[in-house]
């Protein structure tokens, strides 16, 4: 049994509440080289056999202790140019550019999101985000998420219209009984998820504490400085019910499937505004045009039509005490 001889101080305490470590976290986890991803490479590298059997970066073992650029470098070490050896020039170099492409995917997505307003100048249907929905009040997916769920908007009501979480005028009047019933039924449920959540915390709480006095080490030495305390803290308050019985963690999924739709909704949009003609036709001739019925069908559904009306004015008037029958040809006809 080891023992640790780290003592807690007011400075540790303080280091450890105000700088927990991010930083060089952050630092460590950009310098690691995503290392499943490096043993990945050097995996294929071994494949068609740029790396040696024996290298230690075909070691599951050693996954972690190199990075991605370690692994292209020593592979360039061993690749001989030659008709011979075109087979693992071609993968080298797939490789390699798999690795640009990706970073210069990054690259535009992280432009992407900081210039939205740029699609709007290049002949997009007028939005400024892509995460944002120009109408929300007509979307019909939006529409159909403010049937289903019923959560009215928190500046909804007042003068202007009713609208939705999700800002449609699906539920002009609010929610409806059955969506309080819904709302009733999720917070019922997130209170027992919580009540599970608390004494999970409570139990760890009770755990650290004893650790840290056993070891001198805060959150003990079993427990990550950084993560645990935050994690236990975070989860605890991601269930915690809000408003409409709907707890953190799923209005964050709301929200999510929410910009998920604006996003779809947006690139649709984009994509009948740029479309062109393929077909060299009239615009005209690309549109779908329902098929006329057979006359056969329309008889058959006449009939079926009027044998329903007929029934209908025979046994309405019978079980809404509305009359003793119906007028028909000059005639009173009986309900049976």
């Amino acid at each position: 049994m080891t023992t640790n001889t780290q003592k807690i101080n007011v400075k540790s305490a303080l280091k450890y509440s105000l700088l927990p470590g991010i930083l060089p976290r952050a630092k460590e986890l950009g310098s690691s080289g995503f290392g499943y991803l490096s043993f990945l490479f050097a995996c294929v590298y071994r494949a068609v056999k740029i790396l040696p059997a024996h290298h230690p970066f075909v070691n599951p073992a050693n996954i972690g202790t190199f990075g991605l650029m370690q692994v292209i470098k020593e592979a360039s070490n061993h690749v001989h140019m030659g008709w011979k050896n075109i087979d693992q020039i071609l993968v080298f170099f797939a490789l390699l550019a798999a690795v640009a492409i990706m970073a210069i995917q990054f690259l535009l997505l992280i432009v992407a999101l900081m210039t939205g307003k740029a699609f709007a100048a290049g002949g997009a249907p007028g939005f400024t985000s892509m995460f944002k929905t120009p109408n929300p009040v007509n979307d019909i997916a939006f529409m159909l998420l403010d049937l289903v769920f019923g959560i009215p908007s928190p500046g909804s009501g007042g003068a202007g219209p009713n609208l939705g979480f999700f800002g449609s005028s699906a539920i002009p009047t609010g929610s409806s009984p059955f969506h309080q019933g819904l709302h009733a039924l999720f917070n019922f449920y997130n209170l027992a998820l919580l009540l599970v959540a608390v004494l999970i915390f409570l139990y760890y709480a009770v755990v650290v504490v004893i650790e840290t006095a056993q070891t001198g080490v805060p959150f003990g030495a079993r427990f990550s400085k950084l993560y645990a305390p935050f994690r236990l803290v975070i989860a605890v308050g991601l269930l915690v019910p809000l408003n409409y019985g709907f707890n953190g963690a799923q209005y964050i999924t709301l929200y999510a499937a929410k910009l998920g739709s604006s996003f779809a909704t947006n690139g649709w949009l984009l994509y009948n505004a740029t479309l062109l003609n393929p077909t060299g036709g009239q615009q005209t001739e690309m549109v779908g045009r329902p098929r006329a019925p057979t006359m056969d069908e329309l008889v058959y559904f006449s009939s079926v039509y009027h044998a329903c009306r007929q029934m209908y004015e025979l046994w309405v008037p019978k079980y809404t005490g509305s009359g003793s029958g119906m007028r028909a040809g000059g005639k009173t006809i009986e309900p049976f």
